[in-house]
Parts: C-alpha cells; structure tokens; sequence
C-alpha cells in the first residue's frame, strides 16, 4: 500500500460555489452584455480527501476568493422610474471613477438550517491565509520606499492546514569604510604608528590551514512529496496588502494603491495610483465533522472619490540673476569718482504667461548675494509682462541679487477638486438557496472640504508629488474610520444616484450648466418644505442655499440638524427636484 506521505503534490480542483451573476453574460451572440467594467467577487472551494484531514472531529476545506477590483461607473437608469437628471447632464455623470483603497472581508458560518444546532465557540474559523502582507519599506533618502510581499507561489504542507509561501524584498544597506592614525608615547621615546600600503614581512611565518566540506545533497521530488500536500497559484496585485482577525471565522484584508517614490516623480498620475485588477486570497478553514454544509460570505467595499472641475491658473517661477558691478572710473586728474553708477536690468515674461502680483512681494521675492559700494538699490519696476531691477553702485563696488520671478498662465485650465469619497460596497453569498441581489449600495461618504486636492493631466511637480501622498493618506485615515464610524450607513440601505456624493455631483454640474435652476434660493425661501425643517435648518445651519446644502458632508448636516441620514437623504433628493427648472423625467430600461 503506498504510503500517502510519498504522494506527489496535489493541484488543487477547485470548484465555483458562488461568484456575482450580473457579471455573466446570458447570451454569447447581440447585445446582452454585462457591464465589462465593474467590480466583482468569485468564490472556490475544495474540500481534501480523508487521508489528508489531520483532526478526527474537524474537517479541513479550502476557499479561494477572487476579488476583481474595476473603476465605478454608475448606472443611471431606474428600474422603477422614479429617478431623473437633466438628460445634458448624462455624459458627465456616466464617468468611471478610479478605486483608490479596498477591504475584502470574507466570513464562514453554518448554514441556516443548523446554525442554531452550533454555539459560535463551535463555528468555523480560519487557521491560516495567505497572502498576509505587502508592505512598504522606507528607506533613509526622500520618500524612498521599496516593496515587499508574499510571492505567488504557494504550498500545504502535510498537515493540511498551514501554508508556505517566500517573501520577496530588495533593501539596499549602504555601506561605509573608514580609517584610523594612532600616536602614542613611551618612555623611552616617541612611537607614532599608522596604516600604510607598504606590504613586507621580516621573521618566520607558521600557517596552519584547517578546511571542513559540508556537502548536502537533496532530491527535489522527494522533498516536494515529504512536504507537501496540494499546490496552488494565487494572482496578485502589486500593491499594499494588509490581512487582520486569523483565527476567527472572518477575515480582512485591507489593500491600498502603492506610493509614488521619488525616482518616478515625473509622471502624468497627479494623485494616488488607483487599484485595478485581480487579488486573489487562499484561506484554510477548519469546521466541526458534525456540520454538513460550509456557508461563506464574501463582501467588497471600494473607495472612490468625485472630483469637480475649477479653473486654476498654472504657475511657475523664473529665477533672474541680477549683477551690477562697475569698474572704477577715474576723472581727468586720475582722482577715483565717487558717483555711482545707474544700471538696469529687465526681463519679459513668456507669451502665455503674466507676472502674478499676488505672490511674494508683488510678483517677486529677492536675495541680496552681495551689496558693496551700493548708492542705491536694489529696486524693482513690475508689470504684468515686465519686472525691472535697477541699482546705483560706485566703481569697484558690486551688487549681487537673487530675484525669483512669481509666474501664473494667462489662461486658467480646468483642474479637478476632490470634493466626496464614498465607499461603495458588493456582497457574495455561497449559502444552498440564498440568491443574493447582484446590487451595489454606499456604505459610508466623506466630504472632502477640509482637503483641497487638485489633479491635472501634466507632468507631477514636486508639491503636488507631496500632496498626492498627503492625499493618499487621508483616504486610508478615512477608509479605517468607516469601519466603525457612526455614519456607516446600513446594510444596503443606500445606492449611489441616492447618495449625497452624487447629487452634489448633480448640483454641481447644473451651476456650471446654462440649465435654469433655482441652487442659489435660500432653503428659508423655499415654500415646498414644510415650516418646520425650514426653521430647524435656519437656526441650525442660517441662511444656507440649496447647492451649499446639497454639496455639504451628509453625516455632519445630519448630526448638525439633529435627523437621520435616512433623512437627509431624502431633504437633499427633495431640494434638487425643486432646483431643477423643466427636469425630464428619465425612462426606466424596462
């Protein structure tokens, strides 16, 4: 009988418990086609054969998990019709918005037909995951970073419940040399002793060599065999990578866009990196003999942020070096003069680009270098196209400036304003009889007011290489407050077109519009309200406008006005129908 220890590796056969049906497409030929960019979740399991179960009362299952994380794009069509835009306004709003952070949490449980029959002591849990980690390493030079993370490749090891896998990292040590000159004295004289290059030896040298071989020798096969039990390859996404609650019967993982590093500063991606791809997570989970069936539940929550367009001047600086220095002038008796000199020097501004006033000292600053034998100066003359730099210097003497030029574009361009990051989340359940609805709901928004980020499509600038980092951080201090933020919104209560995200989105884009509108009424102006939400929010709030209301941060004005968000959902979706002038009713795709 062979003895199962001797076995060759298994890959493993996975099989499809559960994967996100308004992915797959009903028809191979027409039109009839999901969403191809969309996010969505794929469950697999493999239960080992017997030999291969260490517990007598325990069974050991296998989970992979495929998260595909895409860029949201909004549906705006309602099934029940009651939802509208302006139709002018439809382009803008069917945009795809980037992901720029994720959270997978993965849960097992009983099915519910016995889950009564098991205490929670007695519910499945994760012995291990893999991947764990994929971190950042910071090294000693300026936002130096480099990657470190779990490889690819994988292995079960015989007792079936632990996993191998390698780390892979790249850190760059340094390194340093040094010397050393010693002088000493003695009473008999004076010794100085130092290091040289001077190679000789005077006497009798004794060498005795000692060598020890050990040599290894090892048969790759009959390792695999003794070590291994199954083998799998899991895909990955090269960036941040976080795994928390091993042990339990639920997992998160927590995966963040990777940083830029100051190698790569010059690139056109003014802002975090988004996330987009496949991260697939391993999970060995150990559940009681007694119980049948394996319910996993798996959610994913995406962050994304809405930006509004604003027109922002570029701008620059020119750095003019300044250098008045005569030579010494005699009069016609040979006696050095004592009048200075008058020198001037101008410089233009490129076409397209104007001197901005309201920077420095009036388009300006300056560093004096050197001032010596100055009658007068420095002084500046500046206009709009012109700055003009003018001193009075004796022979001999010299003056030295430093100006730097204050430079704006002629013409604003349009930037984008980070104004709402929201959380949109999408669930898979592998539960027999439970189909879940494929829908996506809003888990948590955030006003972004507090934070001004702006992203242009030009090269990254070194301060906008520091605020994309300072950006970067502020989605992760906000995705982590969700987790147990009062304003976490209930289990899909709230879809995107409901959500305050999108309609300052809306309102936005209507004030920028020729649409006729009614955003800057006064909402204690507004008589299709009830008196008393109108007094509630003037005392609270004074006299706010409908788009300052509707673009406000949804949790704050709820606390604020004392409601439930619920609530102020609906006083927002209320104000925006009011504002919007001959709004068209959009059909329903049914």
């Amino acid at each position: 009988m062979t003895n199962f220890k001797l076995n060759l590796p298994t890959d493993i056969p996975w099989r499809r418990i559960a994967v996100s049906h308004d992915m797959m497409a009903p028809g191979l030929c027409g039109d009839d086609r999901p969403p191809r960019f969309r996010s969505s979740l794929a469950a697999f399991q493999f239960d080992p054969v017997e030999e291969y179960q260490p517990f007598k009362d325990q069974v050991v299952t296998y989970i992979k998990i495929v998260a595909t994380v895409a860029p949201y794009a909004p549906d705006l069509s309602v099934a029940d019709g009651e939802e509208f835009i302006p139709p002018e306004l439809v382009d803008d709003l069917e945009e795809a918005l980037p992901c720029y952070g994720a959270v997978l949490e993965v849960r097992v449980a009983p099915d519910e037909a016995e889950r009564d029959a098991f205490p929670v002591e007695k519910y499945p849990y994760f012995i291990d995951f893999e991947p764990k980690k994929r971190e950042i390493y910071e090294a000693v030079t300026e936002t130096g970073e480099m990657l470190s993370g779990s490889a690819t490749k994988l292995s079960v090891g015989k007792s079936a419940t632990s996993t191998n896998t390698t780390e892979n990292h790249n850190l760059d040590m340094g390194g340093s040399f040094g010397f050393n000159v010693g002088i000493s004295a003695g009473i008999a004289g004076l010794n100085v002793g130092g290091a040289g290059d001077d190679r000789k030896q005077v006497g009798t040298i004794n060498r005795s060599t000692y060598e020890a071989s050990d040599v290894r020798t090892t048969d790759s096969s009959a390792e695999r065999r003794e070590l291994q039990s199954h083998t799998a390859q899991i895909t990955q996404m090269y960036n941040l990578f976080q795994a928390f609650h091993l042990g339990t019967n639920r997992a998160l993982f927590l995966l963040e866009p990777r940083p830029h590093v100051v190698q790569t500063e010059a690139t056109f991606i003014n802002g975090p990196r988004a996330l987009e791809g496949i991260q697939e997570v391993f999970l060995v989970v150990v559940r009681p003999k007694e119980m049948k069936t394996l319910c996993v539940s798996a959610v994913l929550e995406t962050a994304h942020v809405t930006y509004e367009l604003q027109s922002a001047p570029d701008t620059k600086t020119h750095l003019m070096k300044v250098r008045f220095a005569p030579e010494l002038a005699f009069d016609a008796e040979g006696h050095p003069e004592f009048e200075g000199q008058n020198d001037e020097l101008s410089w233009l501004a490129p076409e397209g680009w104007v001197i901005d006033a309201a920077c420095g000292a009036g388009g300006y600053d300056y560093d004096i270098l050197k001032k010596y034998k100055v009658q007068e100066g420095p002084k500046f003359n500046v206009t709009s196209k012109k700055i003009t730099v003018s001193g009075k210097v004796k022979g001999g003497g010299e003056l030295n400036v430093d100006v730097i030029v204050y430079l704006r574009s002629a013409t604003p361009k349009e930037v984008g304003e980070a104004r709402h990051l929201f959380l949109s989340a999408r669930e898979l359940c592998s539960c027999p009889g439970k189909t879940m609805p494929m829908v996506d709901w809003i888990t948590f928004e955030r006003g972004l007011g507090a934070f001004k980020f702006h992203a242009s499509p030009r090269l990254m600038s070194k301060e906008t290489f520091i605020k994309s980092r300072e950006f970067a951080a502020t989605i992760h201090k906000e995705m982590i407050r969700s987790f147990g933020s009062s304003a976490r919104r209930p289990h899909r209560e709230l879809s995107y077109i409901e959500s305050g995200s999108f309609l300052a989105r809306v309102a936005e884009l209507i004030r920028r519009s020729t649409l006729p509108h009614k955003l800057e009424l006064p909402i204690a102006e507004v008589q299709e309200i009830d008196d008393g939400t109108r007094e509630q929010i003037r005392e609270r709030l004074g006299s706010i406008s409908i788009l300052e209301f509707l673009t406000s941060d949804g949790g704050r004005t709820a606390r604020s006005l004392g409601m439930a968000a619920r609530s102020v959902d609906q006083l927002k979706r209320k104000l925006l129908r009011i504002a919007i002038q001959n709004r068209v009713k959009r059909p329903s795709k049914d």
